[in-house]
């Protein structure tokens, strides 16, 4: 997923808010599965 010539022009702060929003999303996907998940069992 990393291509590095993105990552040679990335300043710190960029990746860090890189990382976060897809930590975010990795959450909310795991949220909206969990969800779901419940949601077909009930």
């Amino acid at each position: 997923m990393q291509n590095p010539e993105m990552r040679g022009k990335s300043v710190p702060g960029e990746l860090a808010t890189h990382a976060i929003t897809r930590r975010f999303s990795e959450l909310a996907l795991c949220e909206v599965r969990r969800v779901a998940f419940y949601g077909t069992r009930l």
